[in-house]
């Protein structure tokens, strides 16, 4: 029986977000049970192959990752590698934007690694999200490098199971291929390349279209992250060849042109507004919930989550039913814990985690208190909603990812109360924006901000558009 080592780390870094990521922010899971959490399990058992588990381990985006941390779970990875384990393929489902501290991209880091473990005629095949921020390393080390086709992400099943499929395809011919990257110089926040509209709409097509070429394995596009300060920070074109690279060289060069061409199409597909004038907005829709997403101090995108600067705005002029979901501290979940529901609370919200964030003070009335889910589902943080000037604040010991409508309920609210939903998002993820009546994308301060040229840069390649405009590209030779 064929054997195939699998494994997961998926977290997407911010380095511009003062709160670093340790092992503690991380489910993770060892052994069989870690089969449960990957979707390639049915595929490689539906083909009789057996899987060798090493780590599932999964965290919300948030800042760079210690180094220690992630040195435990490479360990713990390579450690599952024995010297006559007689290994006929490596499946990896990582970010590809995730930041290590002295050490860099740790997708790189981590199969090149493996690879030393495996020997060359291994293949390895890694599942990546639509936001990596891709390095040679990693193109020289893997065989299958292949990514999610859609931003916000509704594919993340369906590429880890093609990517499965891409290997076992290798185990079965022999084939240990190489893929191709091109680097076009972009690098837009990830709420500029969506794909529900143009140019990406039709520019994923593309990357569909060059997979039908004859001899291409596969082909993908990566919009990059932007809130990463690396030299590998920036889109990238990956197109993977059955065997040889020229045909592979020739679409990646080609798809890479193609983006460059369109670079100034690229656009917000939420509607967007300064945060006083998306309140205004909001009051005035006659259809409800109006969905506004606090960008700056976007959870998805790695930012803390604990500003609170969005829910004095509300203060200052509240609107009716309101609900903010939610705001991290752990300043107010233990003063919520002292008290019983109904009871008053006093205590400063917002800055926790960031020294720069938004601190008020908060004398409202305890709603609810309990415990919700994370944005993975595995794990459980402490909750609570306090009631103040009439707005409703979700207020979670950890920092936390309110993506769904069952995420928000959990705390025990119900979402069709209100009129307006504040939540900490860039664009609105697929789930809410079924339930949403209009969203509302608010320019809002933070190590999220959609505006950056905020940001020092010391480390990304420059230029780089729309950092940069006055320069010109051409694809390579």
């Amino acid at each position: 029986m064929r054997k195939v080592l699998v494994g997961a780390l998926m977290q997407e870094s911010n380095s511009f977000s003062p709160r670093p990521s340790v092992w503690s922010d991380f489910h993770a899971v060892t052994g069989m049970d870690m089969l449960d959490r990957i979707a390639a399990t049915p595929v490689f058992a539906a083909a009789g192959i057996e899987m060798v588990p090493t780590l599932y381990a999964y965290s919300v985006p948030g800042g760079i990752l210690r180094e220690d941390s992630y040195l435990r779970f490479k360990k713990q990875m390579l450690d599952c590698i024995s010297d006559d384990a007689a290994l006929d393929g490596v499946w990896l489902y990582l970010h590809g934007a995730l930041e290590v501290e002295r050490i860099g991209s740790g997708e790189a880091d981590l199969v090149r690694a493996i690879r030393q473990k495996v020997g060359v005629n291994v293949p390895i095949a890694v599942a990546l999200d639509f936001h990596a921020n891709n390095t040679q390393v990693l193109m020289d080390n893997a065989n299958i490098v292949y990514g999610y086709r859609t931003a916000p992400h509704t594919d993340e099943t369906e590429t880890q199971q093609n990517t499965a499929r891409l290997l076992i395809r290798c185990m079965e011919e022999g084939l240990l291929p190489r893929p191709v990257m091109v680097r076009p110089p972009l690098l837009f926040p990830g709420e500029m390349a969506t794909t529900g509209i143009e140019p990406l709409l039709s520019l994923m097509r593309e990357v569909a279209r060059a997979e039908l070429t004859e001899g291409i394995l596969c082909a993908s596009f990566f919009d990059g992250m932007a809130w990463v300060d690396a030299p590998n920070s920036m889109a990238s074109l990956v197109v993977v060849e059955e065997r040889g690279m020229a045909r592979a060289e020739k679409e990646a060069k080609r798809l890479a042109g193609l983006f460059w061409n369109v670079r100034e199409q690229f656009r917000f597909e939420e509607e967007t507004a300064q945060p006083e004038e998306a309140v205004r907005m909001a009051v005035a829709e006659p259809e409800e919930p109006v969905f506004i997403t606090d960008s700056g101090d976007n959870v998805t995108a790695g930012a803390p989550g604990d500003s609170a600067y969005f829910l004095q705005l509300l203060m200052e002029n509240p609107p009716d039913r309101v609900l903010v979901a939610g705001i991290a501290g752990r300043r107010g979940m233990e003063a919520c814990q002292q008290v019983s529901v109904g009871g008053a609370v006093s205590f400063d919200i917002g800055g926790e985690m960031d020294p720069d964030g938004v601190v008020i003070p908060l004398n409202g009335f305890l709603k609810w208190k309990g415990k919700i889910p994370d944005k993975s589902g595995e794990r459980n943080t402490e909750a609570a909603v306090v009631e103040v000037k009439g707005i409703q604040v979700i207020i979670t010991a950890e920092r936390c990812a309110f993506v769904t409508p069952e995420s928000i309920e959990s705390a025990g609210v119900r979402i069709t109360d209100y009129k307006i939903v504040i939540v900490k998002q860039g664009y609105l993820y697929d789930a809410l924006r079924r339930v949403s009546r209009r969203s509302i994308m608010a320019f809002t301060p933070g190590s999220a901000c959609q505006d950056l040229s905020r940001f020092s840069y010391k480390k990304l390649m420059r230029p780089v558009f729309p950092l940069d405009k006055d320069f010109n590209w051409d694809v390579p030779e």
